[in-house]
């Protein structure tokens, strides 16, 4: 996923975009948002997310029934 983002900001940076580069770059953008593989990240990431969430309120009621 990384090596795709580097490409789409290296190709805006090295280049002097026109119209149908951009184009171009929307295009494959709309690909990689599509991708399974950034649909997986992004799952793993909310899990991520939604766990550490969990963590912190478990603290958290700990923290209050001890006072």
């Amino acid at each position: 996923m990384g090596v795709f983002i580097g490409f789409i900001i290296g190709y805006i940076i090295g280049t002097k975009s026109g119209p149908l580069d951009l184009d171009e770059i929307g295009q494959a953008w709309n690909e990689i948002k599509s991708s399974e593989e950034l649909q997986a990240v992004v799952a793993g990431g909310a899990d991520m997310a939604l766990q550490m969430l969990k963590q912190g309120i478990g603290i958290l009621s700990q923290v209050a029934l001890k006072r």
